[in-house]
């Protein structure tokens, strides 16, 4: 399982390559493993403020601008780059430079700075749509999650969250279950179809008033299938001193870990009393 969490130890950065990775003549995909991986990033974690998960833009600190510069990728071919989790190489691709007008048939960030990348699926895309789908990747997005770096829909006016800042006054919904703590969930984020930012117009981000809501698609048949069991961390299946509260009447653990998280509106975690309150549907 992959779990939602709050640990704030994801590391995000971007890497370029301490060699040229010969490609397929064919083609100019290439894959790579850490070993690769020139000793310090050209963008470091620190200098990344947030991922939006649709628009596949990297909102970043403009001071390492200069850094863009230098490079100057030849024409044709570009510079080859790693976007990284944990030094873990998620999506190759080529700084490419942007007055080239040779196509690419990878993955491609336009030699460009402003406050925020762009990943393009090769260029131009729209000859580029049966290209693996990388930008998604589930150890990417729950980097993200787990940072509190993702990014509104309405990228052109939000800036990141803080990821010092708590989130537990954020509501996450999943397929419609309000979970107050997402922190105390295991959630196989390879199952994770969309992810939608919901904040109040003129608020920078969700995590600036402690006011939002953070909506997680997962696969159906998935989201049918999942237990709280299997949902709910190890913290809460272990700690014998958790009160669980079923439409406000307090059951034995036995009574809800094996039901389905579907058949809930609302998993309420309150941890600093030892309880977690369940909503049923059926409960209004």
């Amino acid at each position: 399982m992959n779990g939602f969490s709050q640990d704030n130890t994801s590391k995000i950065e971007i890497y370029l390559l301490n060699h040229f990775v010969q490609t397929d003549k064919e083609s100019k995909e290439f894959w790579i493993d850490s070993t690769d991986l020139e000793q310090e990033p050209i963008v470091s974690d620190s200098q990344i403020w947030g991922y939006d998960t649709l628009t596949y833009e990297i909102f970043i600190d403009t001071v390492i601008c200069e850094k863009f510069r230098d490079l100057k990728p030849a024409l044709p071919i570009g510079i080859q780059f790693a976007l990284t989790v944990d030094k873990m190489p998620i999506i190759t691709g080529y700084f490419w430079n942007p007055v080239s007008s040779f196509g690419c048939d990878w993955y491609m960030i336009p030699n460009i700075c402003s406050d925020r990348l762009k990943i393009y699926k090769g260029g131009p895309e729209h000859l580029n749509k049966e290209l693996p789908e990388l930008r998604n990747s589930p150890k990417l997005i729950n980097a993200v999650i787990q940072t509190n770096r993702l990014m509104n829909l309405d990228y052109s006016k939000v800036k990141c969250a803080s990821p010092t800042i708590s989130t537990d006054k954020i509501n996450y919904l999943i397929n419609g279950v309000r979970i107050n703590e997402i922190e105390y969930v295991e959630l196989d984020t390879s199952k994770v179809e969309q992810i939608v930012v919901i904040k109040d117009k003129g608020q920078q981000n969700i995590y600036e008033k402690l006011n939002g809501t953070v909506e997680i698609k997962i696969n159906k048949k998935y989201f049918s299938s999942i237990i709280l069991r299997d949902f709910f961390s190890t913290k809460i299946i272990t700690d014998n001193l958790i009160d669980f509260v079923l439409d406000n009447n307090e059951v034995n653990e036995s009574q809800v870990l094996d039901s389905k998280l579907m058949d809930y509106r609302e998993i309420i975690f309150d941890l600093e009393n030892k309880r977690v309150n369940l909503i049923t549907k059926n409960n209004k």
